[in-house]
């Protein structure tokens, strides 16, 4: 640390930390209480035998193995690089050693880009930074000019103000701008030469204070360099800039190579009675600084669940698949999306296993050193069997105070969940800390000391213990009521009457597939049971392999309708991009949103209607940051960045589920300013018409399809094959 950072190190609670209402923790699903099944509720036999060889230790080791991979001093196994290469091998022949077959690297492009160095020199201070990832370098002799302060980097704090050809220095609120990226092309739109970074809040607030932050790019990069420093050091500098000019220089020494490859590291166990159905494990390796938690340890939990089974003797029923997949954090540029690369080329590339996999299982950031319990997530077909597998499982106390684990439902896009997920595959993942996000991800302190070993022994344990409940299942353990019924209750049905639209129809026929899925759900089960009493009671081989023929038919048409169903109900909505929401429950909030902000036009009430269109829960989706940006930002960069896919190049997991969005920043603007006077507000009641005569359609068009979707879904759900015992 510089000696100016030293005197003015504050301490943590002193800094301005805020979640914003949007933000990472609020992705992750929603935290829920599930009821218990039996039998998914009771161990297989197998797991004891597992618990007994899982070794956390293991894990550990090669977690350790793993961070020793580094593109330059602070870490950094970014794709395409010689160092995440050098991994791949490592990670290959790690699961080649512990008896893993056929076990393959699969390479795929990436915009390779790494870092040697970068610092920002003031008045012969030295201060630590970091590049963000994909910008560009400056010269060796970096850039000399002005350093500026521009408050929070919105457009509002340029304003009088001149940053041509100087640096300018930005206080990332995340409530006010979602991504830095954001930040740094507002900058370069005024004239910038060069950008500083600090956040805060939401990211990188630990260790006093000290932190210094990658954050993925997620917009179009800028073309001038862009670095990050802690928010000690931003505070500092901030004050000292207040004060009057002050000489800068800032280096960044980035490479790039557009032709970079990466490669996923795949390996199998066949499966003894379905060979083609499969179970995945998955976990990426790439990382920004050391990455321990994120996500060293997964690769190393996930292999240690591998390792187990070998080591147990445990025979899958099913293929397990190992997936360790590359460019997870960053992998092209150009597009709004830069993350999820590796795995997007994965399932693009193998487009056969989303007809045959069982479920998918991701793992990242876990075994936090202060967490209280274990945080689980799974998709709504999958929730009520992790609940079941939860309810019956026991924590060690010495590792986790809280035996009551956290269950979450939902998906997120913001992990590689996201691209099985997209393909129609169910996922399992796990639920990071949310004061492991704040304080430490994707900063310098994201090491070994994060974790505790006793959390790390029991994270084999239990994921490695609900695959193999998974693959011991004779019928796959989805419960299509939970999709159903959430969609049911998400519909607003008197508000959409009160404002002349009938959503009953496609509520009615989800809340029918709903109580015909429970049923189906009771039979399944009722079959599973039967199925365990023949293995403990020693029946018949030909009865057992009869009764597997008929589940295998039933699986097949069972993961037929999760796909078809998970296909038409995940999209990319407005209410903070990457948001994973149904099509109707998105027109929805927009066209009631509509409808009362003419109401309170139409009376005048100006001042409410500004609160209103860019309120954060209650507005119009996605304008909630519009007030922050310029026009040219907002429209070219965040809309047609975004929700244009015919800008996005080259396409990406965004195709094809991208809801459209409404560009009223012209009208928030106006609102906000409260100009319009008695009557003179017809051009922005026209505009919101328009927009609310859009919202409407694409409302009842969402609701028509949907309602098509669960009609449809209800057909073949009657017309599936009979479940033993039969209906």
């Amino acid at each position: 640390m510089s000696e100016i950072e030293k005197e003015n190190t504050f301490g943590a609670e002193h800094l301005p930390i805020s979640v914003p209402a949007a933000g990472y923790d609020a992705l992750e699903g929603t935290l829920i209480r599930t009821d218990k099944f039996s039998p998914w509720d009771r161990p297989a036999p197998a797991e004891g035998p597992f618990r007994c060889a899982a070794d956390g230790g293991y894990a550990l080791a090669v977690a350790r193995r793993l961070t020793g991979y580094r593109n330059n001093g602070q870490g950094f196994r970014m794709a395409g690089s010689a160092a995440n290469r050098q991994a791949a091998l490592y990670l290959h022949d790690e699961m080649t050693k512990i008896g893993i077959p056929a076990v393959t690297l699969e390479e795929f492009p990436v915009y390779g880009w790494s870092f040697r160095e970068a610092s920002l020199s003031v008045e012969d201070t030295l201060f630590s930074a970091i590049p963000y990832v994909s910008t560009p370098s400056t010269d060796p002799e970096g850039i000399d000019a002005p350093l500026v302060y521009v408050g929070n980097g919105t457009s509002a704090c340029y304003q009088g103000l001149s940053v041509r050809d100087k640096i300018v220095l930005i206080g990332l609120d995340y409530r006010k701008l979602p991504w830095p990226s954001l930040a740094a092309l507002q900058a370069e739109q005024f004239g910038a030469a060069a950008a500083v970074i600090f956040n805060l809040n939401t990211y990188g607030q630990g260790n006093s204070g000290t932190a210094l932050t990658q954050q993925d790019w997620s917009n179009h990069a800028p073309s001038i360099p862009v670095i990050n420093v802690s928010p000690n050091c931003g505070l500092t500098l901030a004050k000292a800039a207040a004060s009057g000019r002050l000489p800068a220089k800032l280096r960044s020494l980035t490479e790039h190579d557009p032709a970079a490859r990466a490669c996923n590291v795949i390996g199998s166990i066949p499966g003894h009675f379905f060979p083609d159905e499969y179970i995945i494990m998955s976990a990426h390796y790439d990382s920004y600084f050391q990455g321990f938690q994120d996500d060293a340890l997964g690769v190393g939990v996930a292999m240690a669940v591998l390792k187990g089974i070998q080591d147990s003797g445990y025979r899958p029923q099913r293929t397990l698949v190992l997936v360790l997949v590359d460019a997870e954090e960053f992998g092209v540029k150009g597009a709004w999306d830069d993350w999820l690369t590796g795995s997007w080329n994965l399932l693009k590339e193998r487009q056969g296993w989303s007809g045959r996999t069982v479920a998918a299982i991701n793992l990242e950031l876990m075994a936090y050193r202060h967490s209280r319990t274990i945080g689980t997530r799974a998709n709504d077909e999958l929730v009520t069997f992790l609940g079941s597998y939860c309810a019956g499982y026991s924590i060690d106390p010495e590792a986790f105070a809280d035996p009551e684990i956290d269950i979450y439902r939902g998906v997120t896009s913001w992990t590689d969940e996201w691209s099985y997920s997209y393909h129609g595959i169910p996922t399992i993942g796990t639920k990071s800390d949310p004061e492991m996000i704040e304080r430490y991800y994707h900063t310098q302190f994201d090491t070994e000391a994060l974790v505790c070993p006793r959390k790390v022994d029991e994270m084999p344990r239990f994921y490695g213990g609900l695959l193999i409940r998974l693959d011991s299942s004779l019928y796959h353990p989805y419960d299509l009521s939970v999709r159903a019924g959430e969609y049911t209750s998400a519909l607003r049905l008197q508000d959409l009457s009160a404002c002349g639209i009938s959503a009953d129809e496609a509520a009615d026929e989800a809340a029918s597939l709903a109580r015909e899925a429970r049923a189906r759900l009771s039979r399944i089960l009722a079959g599973e049971e039967e199925y365990r009493r023949l293995l403990e009671g020693a029946g018949k081989s030909s009865a057992l392999s009869s009764l597997r023929r008929k589940a295998k038919a039933i699986n097949e048409e069972h993961r037929s309708i999760i796909k078809e169903v998970m296909a038409e109900t995940q999209y990319l909505g407005s209410a903070y991009p990457e948001a994973v929401v149904p099509r109707a429950v998105h027109y929805q909030h927009d066209y009631l949103a509509l409808c009362r902000l003419e109401n309170l036009l139409s009376a005048g009430r100006i001042r409410e209607a500004g609160e209103l269109i860019v309120h954060p829960e209650e507005g119009i989706q996605g304008l909630y940051y519009a007030r922050e940006m310029t026009r040219e930002l907002f429209r070219d960069h965040f809309i047609l960045g975004f929700f244009r896919e015919e800008s996005c190049a080259p396409a990406s997991w965004t195709s094809g589920r991208v809801l459209e969005y409404h560009d009223l920043w012209a009208a928030a603007m106006e609102l906000l300013s409260e100009k319009p006077a008695a009557g003179s507000w017809q051009p922005l009641l026209d505009s919101l018409a328009a927009a609310r005569a859009r919202a409407k359609n694409n409302l009842r068009q969402a609701l028509a399809d949907d309602a098509a979707l669960w009609r449809r879904v209800r057909q073949l759900v009657n017309a599936a094959a009979p479940v033993w015992p039969a209906e």
